[in-house]
């Protein structure tokens, strides 16, 4: 490249780094793939019902109160109460798919004795045909043989047990739950057939699976092995390594998802520890269950129908890992994650949990592993499961397990139980445009700006935009009460917690007076607030409703959301910056508004309102001299992550001033959100700015670059699209920023710098991608051709490098997932900032009278989709595409799968960067297959390439070596969050995930972490 990239290099913009983190919605945007669910697939539920002789046996507290004894009342058996409590689940339950299998008499595993899918009344008949007495045949308790036939049933083999039988199996859909549940009052028994060394389902054996060194063909007690074992009557102890195979293991490889069964025991009128091992082993909660009489049977039965016939929860969730106060190099041992679970009302869920984070590796409050480990040697490792947070799992502030079930646990069920609530607004603005009056008390503390106070006289039916007190009363309660739903019992439950989707959770550390740190998290929800939450206890401490959202709250009422559409209000990602001394909050509204609010948290428990940045506080800067409206500045919604930064500024008399301010974008145009939509007129585009204000006042200072006053020779505007996100950045060490990057929805890649000699900024409009076709060879080495993409919807970032800057950003439009008509690309784009000279070698200057800059043409950007200068097995090949590189302006990665697109910042780190991509499915509606849908989740990878070349960096794909194949690695499904690092000081480990996945990737740091804290490299 022509702007040399060093060995040794700085990262610049990485704000961040470790700071971070059926579906109608009003917009198109990007949860319109969370439309789809696999529902209406029938779970198969196979019963194996112990039939063995000691069922014949009373229940507790049975005949003459003598337990396990053999009854002459057969009213009083096992058998008989057992036969009456499956009766009536397999009546009384409607959507479950049963089937029944029991004992063989003569002494080997078991039978099917009804497929899954048979009719109720066929299922009670066979049920009611069991029958159980002493004597000759005994039937014995073969489990772990029973299992295993039931495993073979599932994957439609042939039968080991039964002579002549080939199953078919029941698994009808990719989507279907398949579930076994083992109904015994007894230890294995003449189970001794050595079935661990014979090949199973997938040609392999069964094996040890769980660890214990008692594999299938049973162990003494002191681990030794024979025929001979630690339980009565030849038992064995390999049901638990069967229910693992069965639970780890792809059972039908004729369907494209894994099929795995869980397997649920229920004692009757037993607790064994081999029982106990089966249900860890072989269902998600390691449930296990033991009944003493009829009524806990049915209990366990009804507990185990409501887990395998409930839906998934749909969580989404990003995770945040606050910096250490006290050693800004590293990481805390606190992780912080926001979950949201869609409601067909349009009301969703929010929730806030801890965890811990011990090596890398997530914790719950128990100090055990909270997620399901990517290691298949791990002892709790499950295919499929990897990075999902264990049913087992019990987050901090959670009284009992919580798992994956947004509406347990966190902040959320505190929340909820929460009476005292202070809950905050700001009552000082007038209703029509939301200004703040003359004068105002700014203490949110005050009695004036208490929500939660129905009498409050300044929250007028105006205020909130409603029509007489009745309506506002409704709008009062309806807020604070929260929205309702059905529990996996059908039990209608409150909520008040609203979803938290695009607010990245922030954690702030407020030093005690005996010098230890409390923390408090700030976090905004779609229930119309910014929340306050007590780090230590999940407690939160006060809420606050923006003035503009005033107006807005009644759409949280269902008579005012006929559509059932799903609103945004508080989406943006809230920001403290120490200011003077004080702690400075900043948040935007991001998908529901287009403002940003700064209050005054230096205490945290007495919030004040300091000002809000609005269009029409934007009309004149300090001195009053810049109109931005008639600029064409108008504000779009507030995506951007605020920055604060020093910049170098000269008043009207030519004195110089370093001011500390926010660095903002303009924010998003909703408009573009169609397909179809071409600009008619700049001057109607919103967002087509980059902007500061001064931090203490919310007043323009500084750079006030737009649509408006950059012109270009033919005096027609420069910025014509929406700009959402900003990088700036200290290029020369003085302590204030002399650069500004920033994409733009129309392929645009503008730069700004600070010269101290002029003391002004100058412009540079970098590059422009041509809207043109591109033809290429995608994933599937079909050739395609298609417009390029040209949406930067993500913040930039930037290394220095000798001669200049090299910035990095790609496209793709987060709020169109499933479109597949564009190509997108990941762009490296270093600027030499050389001056324009005429033929005589002068400069050359705008119309301003500013140096203009030389821009980046993309035929000087080297395509690197190929990976040549890795794959080639041409030296020649190699040395050509090396010394290209070399002597460009960057390069160019074309996303290659349909649709693919960039969809986080990127992230530099020593040399690698970092983002994520989403490639939609193309699942279209399909009424043969209900697994289909055409709300498909798609496809989210997480990127690791070379920042010179394109090229792998890590061993991503398992085969070894670095390769083309090496640059990416698929995540899972829906849009990825933001990827984070964490360094303990020995370890880095980079975090990612999606679709309420958190995974975890080392990170070999070489250079970095050893000279700089992150904190700093911003």
């Amino acid at each position: 490249m022509k702007c040399r990239i060093s060995q040794y290099f700085v990262v610049l913009a990485f704000l961040g780094l470790l700071t971070v983190a059926p579906v109608v919605s009003a917009h198109a945007d990007d949860l319109e793939i969370f439309g789809g669910t696999s529902g209406g697939v029938e779970p198969n539920v196979l019963i194996i019902f112990d039939n063995s002789d000691s069922m014949a046996d009373c229940v507790d507290g049975g005949q003459d109160g003598v337990a396990n004894a053999n009854c002459s009342i057969s009213s009083e058996s096992r058998i008989y109460k057992a036969k009456e409590v499956v009766k009536n689940i397999i009546n009384t339950t409607d959507g479950v798919r049963f089937g029944l299998m029991i004992f063989n008499s003569n002494r080997e595993g078991g039978y099917l004795v009804q497929p899954c899918g048979a009719t109720k009344s066929d299922l009670v008949a066979s049920v009611d045909g069991i029958d159980v007495e002493w004597g000759s045949p005994y039937i014995y308790t073969p489990l772990a043989e029973t299992l295993a036939e039931a495993g073979l049933y599932f994957a439609g083999e042939q039968s080991w047990f039964n002579d002549g039988v080939t199953y078919t199996s029941p698994i009808q859909w990719s989507c279907q739950k398949n579930n076994i549940i083992i109904m015994t009052d007894g230890d294995p028994t003449d189970d001794l057939t050595h079935i661990g060394d014979r090949l199973y389902i997938n040609n392999d054996t069964i094996g040890d699976n769980d660890g214990d060194s008692c594999d299938p063909n049973g162990c003494n007690a002191d681990g030794t092995y024979s025929n001979s074992n630690l339980y009565d009557s030849d038992g064995s102890d390999y049901l638990d390594d069967v229910a693992y195979y069965l639970f780890h293991n792809d059972c039908n490889a004729d369907y494209d998802d894994e099929q795995l069964i869980q397997t649920f025991p229920i004692g009757f009128a037993i607790d064994n520890q081999i029982l106990a091992d089966t249900a860890t082993n072989g269902n998600y909660g390691g449930k296990y269950y033991t009944a003493s009489n009829a009524t806990a049977l049915t209990s366990a039965f009804e507990d185990i129908l409501t887990s395998v016939q409930s839906e998934s929860d749909a969580i989404y969730a990003s995770p945040v890992i606050p910096r250490n106060p006290e050693n800004q190099a590293q990481s805390g041992n606190k992780v912080y994650m926001a979950f949201f679970k869609p409601q067909s009302d349009g009301r969703w869920l929010g929730n806030l949990k801890s965890y811990s984070l011990l090596d890398g590796e997530l914790r719950d409050a128990n100090n055990l592993r909270a997620v399901y480990p990517q290691d298949p040697s791990a002892i709790d490792y499950v295919v499929g499961r990897e990075g999902y947070i264990k049913d087992t799992a019990r987050s901090y502030w959670s009284s009992s397990v919580d798992g994956l079930d947004v509406a347990k646990g966190g902040a959320g069920v505190l929340l909820d139980n929460n009476n005292a609530r202070e809950v905050y607004t700001f009552t000082y603005v007038d209703s029509t445009n939301y200004l703040v009056l003359n004068n105002p008390k700014t203490k949110l503390t005050d009695p004036l700006n208490d929500f939660r106070e129905t009498t409050n006289p300044k929250i007028t039916a105006a205020l909130l935009d409603v029509a007489d007190a009745t309506e506002r009363g409704e709008v009062l309660s309806n807020t604070l009460a929260g929205t309702t739903f059905e529990d996996e019992n059908g039990t209608t439950q409150s909520w008040t917690m609203g979803d938290i989707i695009h607010s990245e959770p922030l954690v702030e550390a407020y030093k005690q007076n005996d010098n230890t740190y409390k923390n408090y998290i700030f976090v905004g929800a779609n229930d119309g607030m910014l929340h306050v939450i007590d780090a230590a206890d999940g407690q939160e401490k006060w809420a606050f409703i923006p003035p503009k959202q005033l107006p807005r709250l009644k759409l949280l009422l269902p008579e005012n959301n006929p559509q059932k559409l799903h609103h945004y209000f508080v989406d943006g990602s809230p920001v403290i910056e120490e200011l003077n001394n004080e702690k400075i909050l900043i948040f935007g509204e991001g998908r529901g508004g287009e403002r940003y609010y700064v209050l005054k948290v230096t205490d945290p428990l007495d919030p004040e309102w300091v000002y809000q940045i609005a269009e029409q506080m934007l009309e004149l800067d300090a001195f009053g001299d810049v109109d931005f409206i008639s600029g064409a500045a108008v504000l779009g919604q507030s995506w951007a992550k605020p920055q604060l930064k020093k910049i170098r500024d000269v008043d009207v008399d030519n004195n110089v001033h370093l001011y500390d301010v926010f660095l903002l974008a303009g924010g998003y145009d909703t408009r573009y959100e169609n397909p179809t939509f071409s600009v008619p007129s700049p001057n109607n585009i919103a967002g087509r700015s980059i902007y500061t204000v001064n931090a203490s006042s919310g007043l323009l200072v500084g750079p006030n670059i737009n649509g408006g006053n950059w012109r270009d020779d033919s005096d027609q505007s420069v910025m014509n699209h929406s700009i959402l996100e900003v990088t700036g950045f200290d290029t020369l060490g003085k302590g204030y920023m002399n650069r500004i990057y920033a994409g733009d929805l129309g392929g645009n890649l503008f730069a700004t710098r600070y010269d101290d000699a002029r003391d002004a900024w100058e412009e540079l409009h970098l590059l422009d991608l041509p809207e043109d076709t591109i033809t290429f060879t995608d994933s599937t080495n079909q050739s395609v051709s298609k417009n390029r993409g040209q949406k930067f919807m993500t913040k930039p970032d930037a290394t220095l490098e000798s001669g200049g800057e090299c910035i990095y950003l790609g496209t793709g439009d987060r709020e169109n997932l499933t479109d597949t008509d564009r190509v997108d690309a990941f762009y490296a784009v270093c600027n030499d900032w050389v001056k324009l000279k005429d033929i005589d070698g002068n400069d050359i200057l705008d119309a301003q009278g500013d140096y203009t800059y030389t821009p980046v043409p993309i035929s000087d950007l080297v395509d690197v989709t190929g990976n040549l200068v890795q794959d080639s097995a041409d030296a020649t090949e190699k040395a050509t595409i090396d010394a290209a590189l070399k002597n460009s302006s960057g390069w160019y990665l074309h996303m290659e799968h349909p649709g693919e697109k960039i969809t986080s910042s990127a992230k530099v780190i020593d040399g690698k960067i970092f983002f994520t991509t989403f490639t939609p499915g193309f699942g279209t509606l399909n009424n043969n297959d209900p697994c289909v849908t055409s709300f498909d989740l798609g496809v989210s990878r997480l990127y690791a390439i070379d920042y010179r070349t394109g090229g792998a960096v890590m061993e991503l794909d398992g085969t070894g070596g670095l390769s083309k194949d090496d640059r990416s690695t698929i995540i899972g499904t829906s849009v990825a969050y933001e990827p984070v690092l964490t360094t303990s000081g020995v370890k880095t480990t980079l975090f990612y995930g999606s679709g309420g996945k958190l995974l975890s990737l080392d990170v070999d740091l070489q250079t970095l972490v050893k000279r700089y804290f992150w904190r700093q490299l911003e």
